[in-house]
């Protein structure tokens, strides 16, 4: 197998044949061949850009002629000639092409007028077809041939071209299976591409297609379109989404959604409550249900990730939180899907604040106040008090079934304001008096994600599994389902509103879990998250989450504070909660 070398780079000759498309069959002069041995014909389509930017034909030569030593190589390589002085075409002034010309003497070429542009036949393979062969055929990364399980996004390998140029785009075709019909055609995604996927619904779970890539450079030199990879969709073709923080202060951060791999998800199927998310299995598994005669919203389990985007993606380097719907590397399922040391296929939570049930029972029910006016301890054991005649697992919810629907909640809004992305809320009352509203009052519903009413304002709700102690070292619920107390280490950042969120872990804990501040300030411009997050101040406290409904700005679905274990108020209420 031939060897050669051009411009410091090594290739055997069947390699080079089909990584640059020279092996597809062309038609020139109504003769079909490999475009290898077309290449000196092609050369005449050329010409005519050519002569279009320069004075004289002879100038064409002096164009190519730096490149003849290489080109002789490769094309010596390719078998289209061998090297010998007199062999190539010439340009035809009154047929404006090249045409093919044998082997001339010496006396021949020196003859001809400077209205004959001579080029050498070895030159051919390397220039003469510029809007190919240059550009190497893109290899699909994934989905794999063959594969059974495909989702939205392919991958290719970095674009090359013999000269190193740089990369001007990516484009990828969805085939109906061994058809021209092209179910999804990309375009050109320009810049050094990687990654492209189809996210306008054009693309069916568990069906067929065969799938193209071809790349291009800044000059818009294209490869040749490579080979088909044949594969069958998933059942769930986006299983992994995500927002990276681009940027943090400025008053709430400046956020992006994005794919698992970086990428950004701009099309409008993934604006906030668009399409995709209601086609994803966790965020479209989210459902109302009635639970013990309570209205309850069953979240499905699902695995996260928070950790840097990828080098080269959109987001390169930037924190990212990714949410999949099923098992993936470095991801981990989220504490709020174990109980008891078990997984969990799903948690349910209260669709409304928690109100009175029969004076015993905290419920979830439509058209009445919360309850109120009873200290954590009460307040969870009317919550658990539902756990009789064979019904299981009632509880107050936890920081970790919280920090579940503010994940959820964040990467599908695409950011961390919750006011100004979803609603204000009943924030704006008098702080005295007892200015509770109906659970689904106007305002109350305003701050509702998915169902569940009320997240923030009307009145504060307590949380289980988060708690100061009389230091200020923070302790929660061991994330194995436990619901035994961790001693985290960590002190509650001063200040008001988050700029960063913790992101450290020990033995039975890991703060990425949930959303607890690291860094926080009482500058707006220096704020990620908009809400007050404050867990000192207070000995041996009790958390609490939404604000109440004079806060405000403050108010929110970042709002965390703590509070004496002996506080009773008629601000602060709490939700209820279920596991399997």
């Amino acid at each position: 197998m031939t060897q050669f070398t051009v411009k410091g780079l090594s290739w055997n000759t069947e390699d080079f044949v089909r990584d640059f498309g020279l092996a597809e069959t062309v038609v020139v002069d109504g003769v079909a061949l490999p475009r290898a041995y077309a290449l000196p014909y092609a050369v005449s389509l050329l010409v005519q850009e050519i002569k279009s930017t320069l004075a004289a034909g002879a100038a064409a030569a002096e164009i190519l002629e730096p490149m003849l030593d290489e080109i002789a190589v490769l094309a010596g390589a390719l078998g289209l000639s061998e090297v010998r002085h007199g062999e190539g075409l010439l340009w035809r002034e009154d047929l404006q092409k090249f045409v093919p010309w044998g082997r001339a003497t010496n006396a021949d070429i020196d003859g001809w007028q400077a209205s004959g542009v001579w080029v050498d036949l070895p030159g051919l393979a390397y220039a003469i077809d510029a809007r190919r062969p240059l550009v190497k055929t893109p290899t699909i990364i994934t989905p794999a041939h063959g594969s059974t399980d495909a989702q939205l996004d392919v991958t290719t390998g970095p674009m090359r071209g013999l000269y190193g140029v740089e990369s001007g785009g990516l484009r990828v075709r969805w085939y109906e299976p061994e058809s021209a019909t092209i179910v999804h055609d990309s375009g050109w995604v320009t810049g050094p591409v990687t990654h492209v996927a189809p996210d306008d619904g054009s693309i069916n779970t568990l069906s067929s297609y065969d799938i193209t890539a071809q790349h291009r450079d800044a000059d818009g030199v294209e490869s040749a379109e490579s080979p088909r990879v044949i594969v069958t969709t998933a059942e769930t073709l986006r299983p992994i989404m995500g927002v990276a923080l681009v940027s943090t202060g400025g008053g709430a951060g400046t956020w992006q959604r994005v794919s698992e791999h970086g990428a950004n998800l701009t099309t409008t199927p993934y604006d906030f409550g668009g399409p995709a998310w209601d086609r994803h299995p966790v965020w479209g598994g989210i459902v109302d249900e009635v639970v013990d005669g309570q209205a309850m919203v069953r979240i499905p389990a699902f695995y996260y990730r928070v950790g840097t985007a990828p080098v080269g993606s959109d987001q390169a380097g930037r924190t990212c939180w990714w949410v999949s719907s099923v098992p993936a590397d470095g991801f981990v399922r989220h504490p709020a899907f174990r109980a008891g040391g078990e997984d969990i296929p799903h948690f349910w939570v209260a669709k409304y604040q928690g109100s009175n049930d029969g004076g015993t029972m905290v419920g979830s029910a439509p058209g009445v106040l919360p309850l109120v006016n009873l200290p954590f301890a009460t307040y969870r054991s009317r919550c658990q008090a539902r756990n009789v005649g064979g019904v299981t697992g009632f509880d107050a919810w936890s920081i970790y079934q919280l920090a579940a629907i503010q994940m959820l909640a964040m990467i599908e809004m695409g950011g961390s304001d919750s006011q100004a992305l979803i609603g204000r809320g009943r924030v704006d009352e008098p702080v005295s008096g007892d200015n509770r509203a109906r659970v689904d009052a106007a305002d109350v519903a305003q701050a509702t994600y998915r169902g569940i009413v009320g997240l923030w304002g009307n009145v504060a709700q307590f949380l289980a599994g988060l708690r100061a102690t009389s230091s200020d070292v923070i302790e929660i619920w061991d994330r194995d389902g436990g619901q035994t107390w961790v001693d985290t280490g960590a002190t509650a950042a001063p200040g008001l509103r988050p700029v960063t969120m913790r992101a450290q872990s020990g033995p039975g804990h890991d703060f990425r879990d949930v959303f607890v501040p690291a860094l926080s300030s009482s500058a707006p411009s220096e704020w990620t998250w908009p809400d007050n997050a404050r867990l000192s101040g207070h000995a041996d406290a009790v958390a609490h989450a939404g604000g109440a409904w004079d806060e405000g700005d403050g108010a929110g679905l970042w709002r965390l504070s703590v509070s004496l274990t002996s506080l009773a108020d008629d601000w602060v209420g709490g939700r209820l909660a279920k596991t399997p």
